[in-house]
C-alpha cells in the first residue's frame, strides 16, 4: 500500500497525481517437455491525475485497473553445427484488451502480440 499525500490547507491530506494506491503482479508458469507457459496478472490502484478539465484541484480519480498476459514458448534442438538450440516464443499482453490509462487521456497499448525466435550459437575451438 502505497500511502503519499501533500501538503493542501495546511495539512497532509491533499492527493498526489499519479500515485497508484498499489501496484501488484501475480505469475504463474509451467514447464514441461520443451514447452513453457505462463499467466501474469497485473493490477494498478485507483490514484489521481492531473485533468485541465477539472475545476477543482484539477486531479481526476482513475479507478483500479489491470491486465491479464499469456506467454508461451517452445524449445527447439539443433543438429550437429554451431546453431545448437533455440526457442519459438508467443505473448499476448492485455489478453482482454482493458482499458488501462496510465494519465488522463493517455491509455497504454492494448492487447499486444510478440513472436519470435531465439538462437543459440556453440564457439568451436580449435585443440
Amino acid at each position: 500500500m502505497i500511502e503519499a499525500r501533500r501538503l493542501a490547507n495546511g495539512r497532509y491530506d491533499g492527493a498526489v497525481e499519479d500515485r497508484p494506491s498499489y501496484v501488484s503482479f501475480l505469475s504463474a508458469a509451467w514447464r514441461g517437455g520443451g514447452w513453457q507457459a505462463a499467466l501474469e496478472g497485473m493490477a494498478l490502484g485507483p490514484r489521481m491525475s492531473a485533468d485541465v478539465n477539472d475545476a477543482g484541484d484539477g486531479l481526476k480519480r482513475l479507478p483500479a485497473q489491470g491486465t491479464v498476459n499469456l506467454r508461451l514458448a517452445r524449445a527447439v534442438t539443433g543438429g550437429a553445427g554451431p546453431l545448437s538450440r533455440g526457442a519459438v516464443h508467443l505473448r499476448v499482453d492485455n489478453v482482454f484488451d482493458a482499458l488501462v490509462e496510465s494519465q488522463v487521456g493517455l491509455p497504454l497499448a492494448g492487447r499486444t502480440v510478440v513472436c519470435g525466435l531465439e538462437a543459440w550459437f556453440e564457439a568451436r575451438t580449435s585443440d
